[in-house]
């Protein structure tokens, strides 16, 4: 029997609201990640200037780098008590408000006092990762996640992008203090915005109290590798996004530095190739999301990714002043395509075998990845010194060629 007029349910309408109400989500998880990106990739973009401030070479920015793998591994150790504590929502608000710190740190133009405000930063960035995850889940249907997922982490290589350009012409007019006080000022307006984003948009509830202490309490920081230990397979892709991390940190953290010192590249054209190869990894997320959706198989699109990615790692050691355009175009295009577009894929295969737990699972595997964050620049500057460039790079690129490979298997294989 139909339903009386008076109480039928228009489904059309009904589908327009959830559709809208992924749209909110959505924007509410990716904008976090789009400006906490910016100071992630903004940083190195202004390494010249920022270690010349500091009276300290140019390569001594990978312990900078390394101070922000370092804060971000910090929060992956204790993402029960922060994002878990916070709820997704107000972790990302209070992310924002950390990185207002670490900006102002990092403003000083001490060494030593820009390693500490890199850790909050790092911290900062990485809580949105496992909040904007739960968000969304918890919105998005499961047959449309690996394109969401990639859509979202497109705006990291798009926070690259605009800090390649933007950045270092900001930094050209005002200094790079105040290019640093324009990303604090978006910081600011972050927070703010989220303080009137409704609470349902916000995925599961706290799941406890938050406290500071929490943050720092020994017992918890084994968590996320019992729970690894406990999941078959997952072990596997957390090793294999440790090689993709290698690949990625070496690149996008020396590139800049590299083309100025060694490549014979002015700041101003360094920036602009760092920026094409953020365009182009824009792309090639955007474009990979799709891809894995209809395949229903993120594993299968990694193995294939990682070659690519060790054979641009490598090119991206050669690349030179006296090269033709076509040829500096050709390797960035390539970078871009491959070492940047892993993420979201990932982000999708851990959501699709943990959907209850997608938030300790995402928070388990980034572990590894920033981690990788934290190790790759300090041990990259540690081997540039001793023998250069090209070594430090190769060392990444056999790294990343033969580990997904090795490992990634179909889901339910053995950690």
């Amino acid at each position: 029997m139909g339903a009386p007029a008076g109480i039928r349910v228009d489904l059309r309408q009904c589908e327009r609201l959830l559709a809208m109400r992924a749209v909110q989500a959505f924007a509410t998880a990716t904008l976090p990640l789009l400006i906490l990106a910016l100071l992630q990739t903004g940083l190195p973009v202004l390494a010249p200037s920022l270690m010349m401030a500091a009276g300290r070479p140019a390569a001594d920015f990978g312990l900078v780098g390394g101070a922000m793998g370092l804060g971000s591994v910090w929060l992956f150790l204790v993402n029960r008590a922060f994002v878990g504590a916070l709820g997704a929502l107000r972790s990302c608000r209070v992310a924002a408000i950390v990185s207002m710190a670490g900006v102002g740190l990092v403003a000083t133009g001490d060494f030593g006092v820009m390693v500490a405000g890199a850790v909050l930063i790092g911290f900062a960035y990485a809580a949105v990762t496992p909040a904007g995850a739960e968000i969304i889940v918890a919105h998005t249907p499961p047959a449309r996640r690996a394109t969401v997922f990639s859509v979202r982490q497109a705006v990291v290589p798009l926070a690259g992008m605009i800090a390649g350009m933007g950045g270092i012409a900001l930094a050209g007019s005002v200094g790079w203090r105040g290019a640093l006080a324009a990303a604090a000022g978006l910081c600011a307006a972050l927070a703010l915005g989220l303080g009137v984003v409704p609470r349902d948009l916000g995925g599961p509830p706290p799941t406890g109290e938050f406290s500071l202490c929490g943050l720092l309490r020994l017992k918890d920081l084994a968590q996320p590798f019992r729970f690894i230990r406990g999941r078959p397979g997952l072990g596997r892709m957390a090793l294999s996004c440790v090689a993709f991390a290698t690949a990625q940190s070496a690149v996008n953290t020396f590139l800049v530095v590299f083309l100025t010192t060694s490549g014979g590249f002015s700041l101003t054209a360094a920036g602009a190739l760092f920026a094409t190869m953020q365009a182009v990894s824009i792309g090639g997320r955007l474009a990979l999301g799709p891809i894995v959706d209809r395949l229903a198989s993120p594993r299968s699109v990694l193995r294939m990714l990682a070659p690519l990615s060790a054979v641009s790692t490598f090119l991206v050691s050669s690349l030179s002043a006296d090269w033709g355009d076509w040829q500096i175009g050709a390797v960035l295009v390539l970078a871009g395509l491959s070492v940047s577009t892993w993420n979201g894929l990932y982000l999708a295969d851990v959501a699709a075998g943990f959907p209850n737990d997608v938030g300790e699972a995402t928070a388990a595997v980034t572990l590894f990845v920033f981690g990788t964050f934290m190790l790759v620049p300090p041990a990259m500057t540690a081997i540039i010194t001793l023998c250069g460039y090209r070594p430090a790079f190769l060392l990444a690129a056999v790294v990343v060629g033969v580990v997904p490979v090795v490992l990634l298997r179909p889901r339910g294989a053995a950690v």
